[in-house]
């Protein structure tokens, strides 16, 4: 599996979407939440357990913003063939979620790459430094347009959303600052279903298919289908998709913290 395909592990999880009811942030999550999952790659008729991955709510020395984390790492017997480790940062505003910092530290096989963006609302850009050891570097400004999201915070702000507003077939879409640009990523409501973490414990969830962007990964054609529960906690349970070789399968293993 090469580098591009584990970055997207963390793409394709994270991406959620926008729709136009919040609920108070203080219901849904807070410092201390900690969710743990285990990755699987698909390859002819073989799952392969790759990676484990944690999301953390974290407090912040400023009363005024939350730390969120993301870490992924693949599994140690896999280290000498090809060793991930993937950090995502992001500081945000506690009441609205709004990112101020987002950051990104990756190791991937032989490709290493540290990338820190500053969302600055008041001049309405964000600038962004990404370094990569191959020396194919990317330093710049682009311009915000209307609501945006850093990846790991657009994860966070769809669980504030009520998913009893929506009807199955409504679509929307987000705006995701990814690798230096905003995309807009669609997501469409497919309604609620059982789901089975990766303990067979089943949940009542809300199901979405999500795009994709087309690259060395994805053709742009493939469907990510997610399962989130059905409930005030609104808790990934599990996210896979096909992607040009083979097929991804992210699956929730613990959750602590809920409120």
């Amino acid at each position: 599996m090469n580098a591009n395909r584990f970055s997207f592990l963390f793409l394709i999880f994270f991406i959620f979407l926008t729709t136009n009811s919040l609920l108070a942030l203080q219901n849904v999550f807070a410092p201390g939440e900690q969710l743990e999952y285990k990755a699987y790659y698909h390859f002819g008729f073989v799952w392969i357990p790759a990676a484990s991955i944690k999301l953390s709510v974290l407090p912040n020395d400023n009363s005024r913003y939350i730390t969120l984390q993301a870490v992924g790492k693949s599994f140690r017997r896999y280290d000498p063939f090809f060793k991930v480790r993937e950090n995502y940062t992001s500081t945000v505003d506690a009441k609205t979620l709004a990112p101020v910092t987002a950051t990104r530290e990756a190791i991937e096989g032989t490709f290493q790459v540290s990338d820190h963006c500053q969302f600055n609302s008041d001049s309405g850009v964000v600038d962004y430094r990404i370094i990569r050891n191959s020396g194919d570097n990317s330093i710049g400004k682009e311009k915000i347009k209307g609501k945006y999201f850093d990846i790991l915070t657009s994860a966070y702000y769809f669980r504030t959303y009520d998913f009893s507003k929506m009807t199955a077939g409504d679509c929307f879409v987000v705006n995701t600052f990814i690798d230096g640009k905003f995309y807009p990523i669609s997501i469409e409501y497919l309604g609620n279903e059982m789901c089975s973490d990766n303990n067979n414990h089943a949940y009542l969830c809300a199901k979405f298919r999500v795009s994709t962007i087309k690259g060395k990964v994805f053709s742009g054609k493939e469907d990510i289908l997610m399962w989130v529960t059905y409930d005030a906690a609104k808790i990934p349970i599990r996210v896979t998709s096909k992607i040009l070789v083979g097929e991804v399968n992210v699956v929730l293993i613990s959750a602590k913290g809920i409120k």
